[in-house]
């Protein structure tokens, strides 16, 4: 028992420090990003195709962000790095959106909760990504729960 609780306690630990790297880390993309010019971040936005409004929103968020994009893709049975081969343009799109929800926290608790599907959860009704998650598995013969009128 011991045993385990010290398990735990290391797990939160490394999880806190993790946070903590992360969120030094998104600053310093905020940083970065103050010290160009209003023309240079408008070239920046417009050469990744996003509004210099999003890119400054972008870029205050910290990089594990992306892996509840890639969570919830391999719980639809997803390759994000086969997507981003064969369709760079949708997987970026994903990941722009993903990036700028709302939902982020509510995201992460879904797809943290150990004792619930994943797959299960009512997932579609806050994700901006849903539909094309929905269509993009349905194609890969997966199946795809919590969507309404989808394959359950």
């Amino acid at each position: 028992m011991e045993g385990l609780l010290s398990r735990e306690r290391a797990a939160m630990l490394t999880a806190i420090a993790r946070c903590w790297r992360d969120w030094k880390r998104s600053r310093s993309n905020i940083f970065d990003l103050k010290d160009c010019s209003v023309d240079e971040t408008a070239r920046i936005a417009c050469y990744l195709g996003v509004s210099p409004a999003e890119l400054r929103y972008i870029a205050s968020y910290a990089p594990h962000r992306a892996n509840l994009l890639r969570h919830r893709m391999a719980t639809l049975g997803l390759d994000p790095r086969e997507l981003a081969r064969t369709d760079s343009g949708t997987a970026q799109e994903l990941q722009r959106l993903c990036a700028t929800c709302d939902s982020r926290g509510r995201c992460g608790l879904d797809l943290g909760d150990r004792f619930t599907d994943a797959r299960s959860v009512d997932w579609n009704n806050y994700c901006p990504n849903a539909k094309a998650l929905t269509v993009l598995s349905t194609i890969r013969g997966g199946t795809v729960q919590g969507t309404p009128g989808g394959a359950q």
